[in-house]
């Protein structure tokens, strides 16, 4: 097992053209009873596109359509490729599996979780926009499959 130790982290510190705001997360990684994440949310994308919200105990899969990251199915298993219209939301304290959807009996959630999607997308990006804050380390064209979209 491979642990790296930061004797101090950083808030909010610019490098350049972006912003570090790395947390010190050590306790949590190492299992200390008690502790708290740092941060309100964890976001799950795959590649680009912005797949599911984490908050809490609260998971929320965000609707989604195959064909948004057709050009990514070489890199997933078939099965694992799905479709659905309607956000898909999870207590994981409860159902670590992810088998009873909670959408319908917690509306205020969804919400919730639906504008912390929002901001990620602003912030982040998603398969069909570049987000404010979002860093591109090589000298490509940011972005190139969404250009036409973006202007």
């Amino acid at each position: 097992m491979y642990s790296r130790h930061w004797p101090h982290s950083q808030a909010a510190t610019h490098r350049g053209d972006r912003a570090i705001d790395g947390k010190d997360i050590s306790d949590l990684i190492h299992g200390k009873e008690g502790v708290k994440s740092p941060t309100e949310a964890f976001y799950y994308y795959a590649h680009t596109q912005l797949m599911a919200v984490r908050s809490g105990k609260w998971k929320l899969h965000l609707p989604r359509k195959v064909n948004t990251i057709q050009r990514w199915n070489v890199y997933h298993r078939e099965s694992d490729i799905i479709d659905f219209t309607k956000s898909l939301l999870y207590d994981l304290e409860q159902d670590p599996g992810e088998k009873h959807d909670l959408a319908d009996k917690h509306p205020d959630t969804v919400w919730k979780l639906t504008g912390l999607a929002d901001w990620a997308r602003n912030d982040i990006g998603d398969y069909d926009r570049i987000g404010q804050n979002a860093r591109f380390f090589d000298p490509q064209p940011r972005r190139p499959d969404i250009a036409q979209q973006v202007r």
